[in-house]
């Protein structure tokens, strides 16, 4: 048994439990991009003819809404329900680990909470220590504030879980649309792009997997997209977002398709995917060409530095 064998299988578990209690979620992370590869139908854009691989991951990205961050009730139950799996915490009451022996193998899942930016009418239900946030009523249970998530609610994708499972048995799971997929794997390079001795990766993973979100887009998803833009293109984390596309995103010098291309997975089919590069370029220059650059008040407020020169 591989290990997304076994995330999958706690993903059902968990998800059927979390039902039962009425606790929503949104599955992102590297385990969301999985499941849409593996259960997400319809056409894709004969531009990109090869879908590039998912990666491997040992993590369930739990994305909460600000209806369940700031409610005392919800939370405590989510907590619960982790113990109740045999998660214990190992960072700061927002992320959660569990053991498995498989095949004589300990493997290890791990869950992390993220959570959306509540609405300043519903500020003081909450407290936050940057990057935590929880209802001042709960302890024990946290959420990594996650700014670029504010509009994650924004037409989520159900998948069909139902073929993989056994018998007749139904089930399905919502991961974020593409855009905010897109928005949050920005964010997610701006942080990691810098290669350091903790960071040797240098966002190569994140910035792969923009390259992925973006050459899987169907139909449905750039019609959601446009809606998303349409009702949020003041707000200030999808401005930086068309800021670090404009930044990184724009030529094939650009850092964060340098970074696309040191990635493994990009490297097995290297000639055919940089002949997909200029429409990943035009494809992303059309997403964002409505979303104002942000001022340098805002750059500073979201810790993007500009460029010296």
């Amino acid at each position: 048994m591989e290990i997304t064998d076994i995330l999958f299988q706690q993903l059902v578990d968990l998800k059927r439990r979390l039902d039962q209690e009425r606790i929503p979620f949104l599955l992102g992370g590297g385990m969301g991009l999985w499941l849409r590869d593996s259960f997400m139908h319809g056409h894709r854009s004969p531009r990109y003819p090869r879908r590039p691989e998912s990666r491997s991951t040992n993590d369930l990205d739990l994305l909460l809404t600000t209806t369940v961050v700031v409610n005392p009730s919800t939370m405590n139950n989510l907590r619960d329900v982790l113990h109740e799996f045999g998660f214990s915490s190992v960072v700061d009451f927002m992320q959660f680990s569990r053991e498995f022996t498989s095949g004589g193998q300990k493997r290890t899942v791990k869950v992390d909470l993220l959570g959306a930016p509540p609405p300043a009418a519903q500020r003081e239900k909450v407290k936050i220590s940057p990057p935590r946030i929880r209802p001042k009523e709960v302890s024990g249970i946290h959420a990594y504030l996650t700014p670029e998530a504010k509009s994650i609610q924004i037409a989520p994708v159900t998948l069909d879980l139902s073929p993989a499972l056994p018998g007749n048995e139904s089930g399905d799971v919502q991961i974020p649309s593409s855009m905010n997929y897109l928005i949050l794997k920005l964010h997610a390079f701006k942080d990691r792009h810098e290669i350091t001795d903790k960071n040797p990766d240098g966002g190569r993973h994140h910035a792969f997997d923009i390259f992925r979100i973006v050459t899987d887009m169907r139909e449905t998803d750039w019609e959601s997209a446009a809606g998303h833009i349409s009702a949020e293109r003041g707000e200030e984390y999808l401005q930086i977002a068309a800021y670090l596309t404009r930044r990184y995103f724009r030529e094939v010098s650009a850092l964060g398709v340098t970074r696309i291309r040191q990635n493994r997975g990009y490297q097995r089919y290297r000639a055919e995917f940089d002949s997909y590069l200029p429409h990943f370029f035009e494809d992303l220059e059309e997403l964002f060409e409505n979303v104002a650059s942000p001022s340098r008040d805002v750059l500073e407020a979201w810790s993007v530095e500009e460029p010296q020169g």
